[in-house]
């Protein structure tokens, strides 16, 4: 019986990637990635996009941390901020990085005004927004459809950068789930001094006013980003409606 070649090739990468870290004297970091398969392929992922070392990143989205715990290991930085805007999985993102001086927790929603605002927690948690999902969406994908309404604190990335102590940004990592434009738009100041943004963009409506692929391009070339890959495409049947996009500073 032959093996899937499409089923090996990760594991051999992620083999190789763990030999590397033993003989670069990384064998803790080496074991983690093998016994955390979850968060082993999720920084295999981002070894794969080349993008440099990055001592500061700030995580917007950051969900239940795997890819926060991702990026932490592979590249060890001095300052990682994940920011997450659920409130029900705070204690358990908090609670997973609790020995881990280098990361912290903001329980906040980022968008480009300060205030009290709407927001949707989906059944399917991953999917939760600042807009309404699109009827039918998540059930076409085989996940649970059903949203509870909420309000939340919101504030522009300028001030929790600046609250932060936070001056410049080797990393970007944006997962908002349409909300993407709106982070963007506060944090002009911040803008001017990240290297790299990687960013999920959506080619098609999945939410009721988030922002499309073309809005978000358009913003980050004026700002002196180019675009440097777009990856994991997906969406339903044979359509693409979103992928992540990573830009880096011209």
């Amino acid at each position: 019986m032959f093996l899937d070649p499409h089923f090996l090739r990760p594991k051999v990468r992620l083999a190789a990637l763990a030999c590397r870290w033993v003989w670069q004297r990384r064998a803790a970091d080496a074991f983690t990635l093998l016994r955390d398969r979850d968060v082993g392929y999720e920084a295999l992922r981002w070894h794969s996009l080349s993008i440099g070392p990055c001592r500061t990143i700030i995580d917007a989205g950051a969900h239940v941390g795997k890819v926060a715990a991702a990026l932490n290991l592979l590249y060890r930085p001095k300052r990682l901020l994940a920011v997450e805007a659920n409130p029900a999985l705070l204690p358990s993102l908090r609670h997973r990085f609790s020995e881990l001086r280098s990361v912290d927790i903001m329980g906040v929603a980022l968008s480009d005004q300060a205030g009290v605002l709407p927001f949707f927690v989906q059944n399917f948690s991953a999917a939760s927004s600042f807009f309404p999902l699109r009827v039918g969406y998540l059930a076409s994908l085989g996940l649970p459809e059903g949203a509870q309404q909420i309000e939340i604190p919101a504030r522009r990335l300028d001030d929790v950068a600046v609250e932060a102590g936070i001056e410049s940004l080797d990393l970007l990592k944006l997962d908002c789930q349409g909300a993407e434009l709106r982070v963007l738009l506060g944090a002009p100041n911040l803008l001017k001094r990240t290297r790299t943004i990687q960013t999920e963009v959506m080619f098609e409506p999945i939410y009721h006013g988030g922002a499309l692929f073309q809005e978000i391009h358009a913003l980050l070339r004026s700002h002196g980003f180019r675009l440097v890959h777009l990856g994991d495409l997906g969406g339903t049947g044979d359509s693409i409606d979103h992928a992540d996009a990573v830009y880096q500073r011209i």
